[in-house]
Order: C-alpha cells, then sequence, then structure tokens
C-alpha cells in the first residue's frame, strides 16, 4: 500500500500593511473605471452633436453648389454685347476710339440757396 501523506496547508493571513495596499489600489481602481465611463459618456455625446453638425454642412455644400452651378449657368447665358450694354449704361464706360460725354442736369435753386445759407 502507498501512503499518502495529507500535508496541512494553513493560509497565511495577509498582513495589515497588505491590506491597505490592497484597499487604496481598489479604491484608484474604482476611481479610474468611474472617471473612464464619465469621458466615455461625453465622448459619445460629442459624436452624436458633431455628426449634427456634419449633416448641417453637407446639405449647407450641396445648396452651395446648386447655386454656384446656375451662377455659372447665368454666366454662360451672357454674351459678349450684354457685357457692353452693362458697361455702357451702368458704369458708364466707352469703347475704344469713342469719346464719352456726360450730362448732369443742374441742381434745383432751392438747393444752392440752402447750401450758400448754411455755409
Amino acid at each position: 500500500m502507498v501512503k499518502i501523506r495529507k500535508r496541512n496547508i494553513k493560509y497565511e493571513q495577509v498582513s495589515r500593511p497588505k491590506k491597505k495596499y490592497y484597499s487604496f489600489l481598489t479604491i484608484a481602481l474604482l476611481v479610474c473605471i468611474v472617471i473612464l465611463s464619465y469621458s466615455t459618456i461625453l465622448n459619445f455625446g460629442k459624436i452624436v452633436a458633431y455628426q449634427g453638425k456634419i449633416k448641417e454642412l453637407k446639405k449647407i455644400q450641396i445648396e452651395t453648389a446648386d447655386k454656384n452651378h446656375s451662377l455659372k449657368k447665368q454666366l454662360d447665358d451672357l454674351d459678349s454685347r450684354s457685357y457692353e450694354a452693362i458697361a455702357r449704361n451702368n458704369l458708364k464706360m466707352s469703347g475704344e476710339d469713342e469719346v464719352l460725354i456726360i450730362i448732369q442736369e443742374p441742381e434745383p435753386q432751392n438747393k444752392k440757396n440752402k447750401k450758400e445759407k448754411k455755409g
């Protein structure tokens, strides 16, 4: 027969300094978990807000592209004659070998009298 010896294993009690150390580590880990979970919640909130802004900016980009396209189409529709008419009528410009004479209407007498009285 084989004799089996039983060992009496005594669990050593953890000393007081180790208990304090483990307690401190547990509290520190709990604080870290709380901070990480709080920052994670804030980051998810920021992600949602930024996605909303991205959608809004894409919408504005599409509207701007449409407006830009319509303005380019209007530019293409204008021909050089209309440019010349705008230059002559609105900007008071003249072409080569032309002299531009601008006739101004005289001011009414009432306005001249008021200016002289003020001066």
